[in-house]
């Protein structure tokens, strides 16, 4: 089997500049590099090539220095479009996901692709990788708020897999659904769309790890280090109801 890394970049942010407290261009560059180290020193279970989409317009040549050519990378840079008023920078992730699974004679439809969010690595991503059968199409975890009024469900976007045949059907109008449905998260957009898939075909999509994906690095939203006290108090936590309490979505 082969997979293909989605490494999604924004070295120098741009309209969401003040979004994220990570915001320096030098800083960020240097969560990408380390994290692609981390992704060449990584012992893989098959095949693995990455793609490596920018679109702040950044020069990527030291990314294209780090990466290990056995990776067979390919890196695309553009400037990403104005997002509408009231969308978060999800929807301009999403933008970078279609443009690179829109790229023509690079895939076929049952390959499976690993989005990631390129500042992060996944130490257990291999545990991920096991679940890419050719039975599904669809591989994420899910959190869920619902303890009072405004909870809420959500995909975290900063690691999933698909096949892209699964993609092109079902998440190609993205962007426009993002604006029509008011979701101005892909976490949210995400869940809308592939949870009623879920509950028609529970085969073919998993919405629910049987263990935790944690990532190592920074987190750009509030510059905290993965990790932590606190982060690693949470994870014990989830790592133990996904056990005795694997309904509850936490």
């Amino acid at each position: 089997m082969r997979v293909t890394l989605l490494l999604t970049s924004c070295i120098q942010p741009n309209q969401f500049k003040e979004k994220v407290k990570r915001n320096e261009p030098i800083q960020r560059l240097n969560d990408y590099l380390s994290a692609i180290e981390k992704w060449n020193r990584h012992k893989w279970p098959c095949e693995v090539r990455i793609v490596y989409i920018d679109n702040s317009g950044y020069p990527l040549h030291e990314i294209k220095q780090k990466i290990n050519p056995s990776f067979n990378p390919i890196l695309l840079s553009y400037q990403a479009e104005i997002a509408p008023e009231g969308m978060h920078y999800g929807y301009s992730e999403i933008e970078m996901i279609t443009k690179s699974i829109l790229r023509e004679n690079f895939w076929e439809e049952n390959d499976w692709v690993i989005k990631i969010t390129g500042r992060l690595y996944f130490p257990a991503i291999n545990r991920l990788i096991n679940q890419l059968t050719s039975k599904k199409d669809w591989v994420s975890d899910v959190r869920a708020k619902k303890w009072n009024k405004s909870g809420f469900s959500y995909i975290p976007s900063s690691i999933f897999a698909f096949k892209v045949g699964f993609f092109k059907k079902h998440l190609l109008e993205a962007k426009t659904e993002m604006v029509q449905l008011n979701l101005s998260h892909l976490e949210l957009y995400l869940f809308h769309k592939i949870n009623p898939i879920y509950q028609k075909e529970k085969q073919k999509i998993m919405i629910r790890l049987p263990f935790n994906l944690n990532p190592e690095g920074v987190g750009a939203h509030w510059n905290k280090t993965y990790g932590n006290a606190s982060d690693r108090l949470v994870q014990t936590a989830r790592t133990l109801l996904r056990k005795v309490a694997p309904f509850l979505w936490v």
